[in-house]
Formats: structure tokens, C-alpha cells, sequence
């Protein structure tokens, strides 16, 4: 069974739409805008992989097409692209990233 029909159910999700995507030469940089932004204290880098997720949650998208992206990206297998895709996910909705 592939990734893809394993995680046809899963709902699609995307990103907050309260957050600043700022790219400075390679780095991509989130910075929340919620409540006071002079209280603001949490600024995240991403890397090459976790940009490339996040630029494809402008709009819903499911779990299985992001790995299948970053699959026809990055070249890796889709064992090792789905666990990087579940963990970073994991990652963005702890941190409030996703809507």
C-alpha cells in the first residue's frame, strides 16, 4: 500500500494566516503576529525542506501530497520524506503555525 491511499482521509490543512513569512538570502523566517507584536518573542528559521512544506500550505493541502512533493523534490524515498513531513507538521501545530 503507498503513503498516498494510506492518507486519502486526512483532512487538508494550511497555514495561520496570522503569520509573516520574511525570506533573507536562503533562510525563510515565521514571525507570529498575534496579540502585541512588541511582546513577540518567538521568531522560527526554517531549512530548505521545512520552507519548501510551508510554501505549499499557502493554500489546503493534504499530508500525502506534501510528501509526494517534497518525494519530486528533494529526491529522498517516501518512507523517509513521510516521516520528515509527519514531524515537521507535528512541529507547525504546536507551534500554532497551521490553521
Amino acid at each position: 500500500m503507498t503513503l498516498q491511499m494510506q492518507t486519502e482521509g486526512t483532512p487538508a490543512m494550511q497555514r495561520t494566516t496570522d503569520v509573516a513569512t520574511r525570506k533573507i538570502l536562503d533562510e525563510t523566517l515565521l514571525v507570529p503576529m498575534r496579540g502585541f507584536v512588541a511582546e513577540q518573542m518567538e521568531i522560527f528559521a526554517l531549512n530548505e525542506v521545512a520552507a519548501f512544506v510551508w510554501d505549499r500550505l499557502d493554500g489546503p493541502s493534504t499530508q500525502g501530497r506534501l510528501v509526494a512533493e517534497v518525494v519530486d523534490e528533494f529526491e529522498v524515498d517516501e518512507d523517509r520524506a513521510a516521516g520528515d513531513v509527519a514531524a515537521l507538521l507535528d512541529q507547525f501545530r504546536d507551534c500554532g503555525l497551521l490553521a
